[in-house]
């Protein structure tokens, strides 16, 4: 059962989180390009990157490929898109639990960056 591998995220493949989907991407092949991912996730232990997944709240909308197959077969991550969003478990709690619009809890996200 896949959990997201950065730091200070408690998602995992069957909590449920206040958004509808959370999807879970294997670390790239490419092992320069997975070095920057394994370097955001802030972690201190070691972990085997080749089951290791991190999840769509870490990636902004713009990374994501946008056509016909792949908005019928699922979220697919454009070519060389990085992990940029991070935000810890406290400030996510009161945003889930506030009455803050979807709009804002994005924009705080971003700004987290």
């Amino acid at each position: 059962m896949p959990n997201c591998s950065v730091a200070d995220c408690g998602n995992w493949r069957r909590k449920k989180t206040h958004l509808s989907e959370v999807i879970y991407h294997n670390y790239p092949k490419d092992n320069d390009l997975a070095k920057v991912w394994l370097s955001k996730t802030k972690r201190a232990d070691k972990f085997n990157i080749k089951n290791a997944t991190i999840c769509s709240q870490h990636f902004l909308t713009n990374d994501y490929q946008r056509d016909l197959r792949v908005e019928l077969l699922g979220e697919k991550l454009k070519p060389g898109a990085i992990p940029s969003i991070f935000i810890n478990r406290l400030e996510e709690t009161r945003l889930n639990n506030s009455t803050v619009g979807r709009a804002e809890r994005l924009m705080v996200r971003k700004k987290v960056k």
